[in-house]
Parts: C-alpha cells; sequence; structure tokens
C-alpha cells in the first residue's frame, strides 16, 4: 500500500470518527426518545361511556431538533377540535415535559412525561367546582408503527382508577 493511500485512509477515518461519535451520541440523546411519535399516525378510542374518538396527529421535530411538535385533529361525532402539544427534555431535571394548546381557547395543560423503555407515562389533574380529579395517561408502543393509549381517572387521590378512555393509534405515514 502506498504511503499517499495509507494516508487518505487514515484522513478518511479522522473525518469520519466524529461524524460516528455524533450519531452514537444522537441515540444516547434523551431527547431522541421522543421520536418514537415522529411521523403521521390515525387514532381510534373509546369511552367509558360508550363515545367514540378519532384524531389525526402529525409530529415532527422543531428546526433544531430540540422539541417533538405535534398536532392533532380530534373528532368526536360532529365535534372537531384541534390541538398542538410540544414535547420537550429538561437536562437539568432529567425529566421531559409537554405543554398542549388546544384549539377552542381552553387553558393550556403543563406537565411532566416519564418515558419507561416503550411506555409513556403522563401525570396530571383538573380542578372542577372545587373538586380535583387525577389523571393518569398511558402510550404503550407495541412496535414501531402501533401504540396503545389508556386514560384513567381517579376522584379520591388515586386510591381507585377508572378508565375514561381507550384506543390505539397505527402510524400512517413518515
Amino acid at each position: 500500500m502506498t504511503a499517499k493511500v495509507t494516508v487518505l485512509i487514515m484522513s478518511g477515518c479522522l473525518i469520519l470518527a466524529p461524524l460516528a461519535r455524533g450519531i452514537a451520541k444522537a441515540e444516547d440523546d434523551p431527547v431522541s426518545k421522543l421520536g418514537a411519535f415522529l411521523g403521521k399516525w390515525q387514532t381510534d378510542g373509546t369511552f367509558a361511556n360508550g363515545g367514540k374518538v378519532h384524531s389525526e396527529l402529525e409530529c415532527r421535530w422543531s428546526p433544531q431538533r430540540r422539541y417533538l411538535v405535534c398536532e392533532q385533529q380530534v373528532s368526536m361525532g360532529k365535534n372537531v377540535t384541534d390541538q398542538l402539544t410540544v414535547y420537550g427534555y429538561d437536562a437539568k431535571s432529567g425529566k421531559y415535559t409537554y405543554s398542549s394548546f388546544q384549539g377552542n381557547g381552553a387553558a393550556p395543560s403543563t406537565g411532566v412525561l416519564e418515558i419507561k423503555g416503550n411506555v409513556w407515562v403522563y401525570n396530571s389533574s383538573f380542578e372542577n367546582k372545587g373538586k380535583r380529579t387525577d389523571i393518569l395517561t398511558t402510550n404503550e408502543f407495541k412496535d414501531a408503527k402501533t401504540e396503545q393509549f389508556k386514560v384513567a381517572l381517579s376522584d379520591d387521590g388515586g386510591v381507585t382508577w377508572k378508565t375514561g378512555l381507550q384506543g390505539s393509534a397505527h402510524k400512517v405515514a413518515d
């Protein structure tokens, strides 16, 4: 092997090594876990009272790839609402966060999201007429194109939970 070829190979390795480290770093980056919801999804669910809900969801990275931005159109019978949710990761606290904005003018909701493997767990609550209701939402990614969700409600501080909504989402496009 000539000295020139050896130098070219070594130079190529030196140029590609940082790139390879960058790819490995991206896979280790906690923000990348949010990518489970990238693409277009169709969701169907059933409320505890038998009512049906359908949604169209599209998620993409923000321009600097620090946030996952998801837009959703939710249909319940003839009622259609829009929602925008932004997911992020707080490196200082090591927690995932989200903020959701409703198209119907409702106050934004924010919270903390825990990601354990292929399961996302959201804990939130709301107050109505002085009474607090806790909400536990889980998203379980069965594979790269299937997600099952369940929303459970508790009005006794989490002692008992009742399923309020459950269903599944299917990825229809990248």
